[in-house]
């Protein structure tokens, strides 16, 4: 569901979704999504919920571009912005009309996108900030969340066509943040960032940012994606079995987030 690069914050990311995806038992069709002209590879990194359109990129000429694919359709070449050299699919909304990533610039460095039917759009970075990038994508595509940095150092963020990009803080005693996965409605989001403790997933809404603390046995926890009201969000870290997939949950009662458990 997420593509890394060497340099970005979320080559620490793995791809720790497909890993409990594929404990589900049913029947499955594989389908070859294929490349764009003059390209060789493809890489699907988010579907929507009906699973009508995909998300992710594909090469043009050995250069990443930003893609989308369709049954009837095929791939599509979402295109880079002006004044960048490649760019990456890493989400898609539910209807498949806004599709957001990266793309980066020999000189300024990575920018998050929003593509649409209009085209990219550079959401730029918070104040003070040279790099960012979007991970994930409310079903209305609306809302996004990511990081950037910023004047105070890296800080998740979630932007609206409304309100722009805003800095979503850190954790108590934090000094950084990195945003991934979102809720449908875009009211939820998760990801990760430090604490006295080591690195912790969290869970954010308007209230503000909660950690979601660790397995058993565990030092460090990462959010990576959230199911669609946000009340169960998956990723990974370690615990007394070592490293592994995790599964958090939030209480019914109490509106606390439970620890992760090794799955």
């Amino acid at each position: 569901m997420r593509f890394t690069t060497s340099n970005s914050p979320l080559s620490l990311v793995p791809l720790a979704i497909l890993a409990a995806a594929g404990q589900l038992a049913c029947a499955q069709t594989i389908t070859s999504m294929g490349v764009l002209p003059s390209g060789t590879t493809s890489d699907a990194m988010s579907c929507s919920a009906n699973g009508l359109w995909v998300g992710g990129n594909a090469s043009v000429s050995g250069t990443n571009h930003g893609a989308r694919w369709t049954s009837s359709l095929g791939v599509q070449d979402l295109g880079i912005p002006p004044s960048f050299i490649s760019s990456i699919g890493s989400s898609i909304s539910n209807n498949g009309s806004v599709t957001v990533g990266q793309a980066l610039s020999s000189s300024s460095g990575e920018r998050a996108i929003r593509w649409t039917s209009s085209g990219p759009l550079n959401l730029g970075t918070l104040p003070g900030g040279g790099r960012s990038a979007a991970y994930g994508v409310s079903s209305d595509g609306l809302t996004i969340s990511g990081w950037s940095g910023s004047s105070s150092g890296d800080r998740a963020f979630r932007w609206t066509s409304a309100g722009g990009m805003v800095s979503l803080g850190v954790m108590p005693s934090g000094t950084f943040s990195y945003g991934n996965g979102i809720s449908n409605d875009g009211l939820v989001i998760t990801g990760y960032g430090d604490t006295v403790g080591g690195n912790r997933a969290f869970r954010w809404t308007s209230s503000g940012m909660v950690s979601l603390g660790v397995a058993p046995g565990g030092n460090y926890s990462v959010g990576v994606a959230c199911n669609a009201t946000g009340t169960a969000i998956v990723g990974y870290g370690n615990s007394f079995s070592g490293d592994g997939a995790v599964r958090h949950d939030r209480r019914p009662a109490g509106g606390r987030a439970a620890r992760g458990a090794r799955t």
